[in-house]
């Protein structure tokens, strides 16, 4: 919901205008749903591409006023800094922010580089170097009064008799990214076993691993956005009743429960968090319980599907760091109560197809039920991407190859 008496209208009016801001990024769904609602606020949007290769984002999205390339090689380094500046005075942009985790707490390290003329629209350094270690975010979960699951450390293979029998299977991942190789995002393993298994195969584990008990329930995902005065702006839930490899696939209406509301403010004040986050939570199987799992401070997977749902996240985040387009329009891109992408519904028709499937794909059916709610929603679901007005971008989107 967002807060009375602080709505988006409401939230803009002493705003400073803007007429141009700068993306460090790619054109993917974050991108599009941000460049979308700028430029129907009457902001100009450009995109620094990371990628080596030429990008003809300007040719295929209508919201896009221009873009260029920047190589993965100069990101985090003064070169790429420097690249960066000399992009920002071509196009006279006012505002910088970004998708990555590790773009924004670069960019952020960099603040003071960019001089007010140029607001790089991301948290405190602080802020984003506390909340990189999902460890620490557990801790100030703690603090803030969300429920929490049983949560043990691994940081060597004997660590799996710290885990009792009796709480398996467990799911595990990083508490920092880049820590652990080979790579692991999310993991289910079913006895200590199995556990010990893995941990002896890993060549690095720099930061400890998370252990919890696996709940093999729907999630809950609560977007929010708090300004820089610490008012939070806006706080709204939305329901996950279908995930793939761990992550939402299809989203749903619903409303911020109670229970967590003050435990979702208390977290951003304790933490300091600036500009848009969302949580993730996880119920347990009998919905007594609604567990923290983790908060992202940035745009994520799910922008583009909650501003297909009214949700105008870029440009309430806009209005955190006290600013706003030269329009007084914003997205009308539709307000849908169910929306999925459907590049990634098509992609988990082929692992269904294919028998890929795996314990983090919800809900626990065969491959064949998963393989026919997926066809559903293909069919019948709005999609989070396809707009009429910006057709081509939303071809291009769906039909590119990577």
């Amino acid at each position: 919901m967002l807060y009375p008496g602080n709505d988006l209208k409401k939230s803009t009016r002493t705003c400073r205008t803007i007429k141009s801001i700068l993306f460090l990024g790619g054109l993917g769904p974050v991108f599009l749903a941000f460049a979308r609602s700028c430029s129907a606020q009457g902001i100009r949007v450009y995109l620094l591409d990371i990628s080596n290769k030429f990008s003809y984002s300007n040719l295929y999205c209508n919201s896009v006023s221009g873009c260029k390339p920047i190589s993965p090689d100069l990101i985090g380094t003064s070169k790429g800094i420097s690249r960066i500046l000399e992009y920002i005075d071509s196009i006279c942009a006012e505002a910088i922010t970004a998708a990555g985790d590790s773009e924004l707490l670069w960019l952020a390290q960099n603040r003071n580089l960019f001089a007010e003329k140029c607001k790089v629209l991301i948290p405190a350094f602080s802020t984003l170097k506390l909340l990189a270690s999902k460890k620490d975010q557990i801790s100030l979960a703690e603090k803030a009064n969300f429920d929490l699951l049983p949560t043990w450390y691994l940081s060597e293979p004997e660590d799996y008799k710290e885990v009792p029998v009796d709480n398996f299977p467990i799911c595990i991942r990083p508490s920092m990214d880049g820590t652990v190789k080979p790579g692991l995002k999310a993991k289910v393993i079913s006895s200590p076993g199995k556990l010990f298994r893995f941990l002896t195969r890993l060549k690095l584990i720099s930061a400890p691993i998370i252990a919890q008990p696996f709940q093999n329930s729907p999630s809950l995902i609560v977007h929010g956005v708090r300004s820089e005065s610490g008012q939070i702006i806006a706080l709204r839930a939305f329901s996950v009743p279908r995930k793939f490899e761990g992550l939402a696939l299809v989203l749903n209406e619903t409303t911020l429960p109670e229970k967590i509301r003050k435990p979702c403010e208390q977290f951003a004040h304790d933490s300091g968090i600036t500009g848009a986050f969302h949580y993730d939570l996880i119920f347990s199987p009998n919905r007594k319980f609604l567990y923290f799992l983790e908060i992202n401070v940035r745009f994520g997977g799910t922008t583009d599907k909650v501003l297909r749902m009214g949700f105008d996240e870029p440009a309430l985040m806009l209005a955190a760091y006290g600013l706003r387009g030269s329009s007084n329009e914003k997205y009308r891109g539709g307000k849908h109560s169910r929306i999925v992408n459907k590049r990634a519904i098509l992609k988990h028709m082929l692992f269904a197809a294919g028998g890929k499937l795996s314990k983090l794909d919800y809900p626990p059916v065969g491959f064949f039920r998963h393989f026919c709610l997926s066809l559903k929603d293909l069919l019948f679901t709005h999609d989070s991407i396809f707009d009429w007005k910006d057709l081509l971008a939303s071809l291009y989107f769906h039909f590119r190859r990577s």
